[in-house]
Parts: structure tokens; C-alpha cells; sequence
């Protein structure tokens, strides 16, 4: 990803990291503080609800981290939104137990 598609299109250049899977260009854009995390797409979606439809779940904790609404709605579309959501939360559970039993002082 380069900083040409950062200048232009931040957002974009957001969307386009999480489409791709891309959890260290998600970190990076998100520390610039310049882009809005819930921001949705040209569709409806916000980063979150794509990186939960593809399932990338290295790029969803990234998102949940930097403060992801996980109550958002896309495009007001209710079944999907509601099956995404269901996703979210699966991931971000699958997340937190990994992070959980990955110290073993809190087991």
C-alpha cells in the first residue's frame, strides 16, 4: 500500500487495507489519527463490518482496539446487519480467549 493512495483517499485507503487482509496497514492508518474508524464505505459498511464479512480477524481486533462501534449498521439493512454483527461478535469472543489463555498467569 502506498502513500499515494493514503493522500488521496484515506478512508479508501483504510477499507482497502482491511479488504486485503492487511492488519499492519490497518495499525498504521489508525495511528495517524486522521481517519475515522467508523466511517462507512460507499455501501454502507464501516471497516469493521468488512473485515467480520471477510474474516480477517487480525484486522477486526485491530479495529475493535481503535474504538469500532460494534453497534453500527450498514446501510440499513437489518438481516445483514444482523448476521454481521453475530459475526463480530464471535470473532472478537475467538480474540479475547485467545488473548486470555495466551498468559498463562490467568489461567
Amino acid at each position: 500500500m502506498g502513500n499515494c493512495l493514503y493522500c488521496l483517499d484515506p478512508q479508501g485507503a483504510l477499507q482497502t487495507a482491511v479488504t486485503t487482509g492487511d492488519a499492519n496497514a490497518v495499525l498504521h492508518l489508525l495511528r495517524t489519527g486522521k481517519i475515522n474508524v467508523n466511517a462507512p464505505d460507499q455501501y454502507g459498511s464501516t471497516a469493521l463490518h468488512n473485515a467480520a464479512t471477510l474474516k480477517h480477524a487480525d484486522c477486526l481486533s485491530v479495529i475493535v482496539d481503535f474504538g469500532a462501534d460494534v453497534t453500527a449498521v450498514d446501510a440499513g439493512i437489518f438481516l445483514l446487519s444482523f448476521c454481521l454483527h453475530v459475526i463480530c461478535t464471535f470473532m472478537f469472543l475467538n480474540i479475547f480467549i485467545r488473548w486470555f489463555y495466551a498468559d498463562p498467569s490467568r489461567s
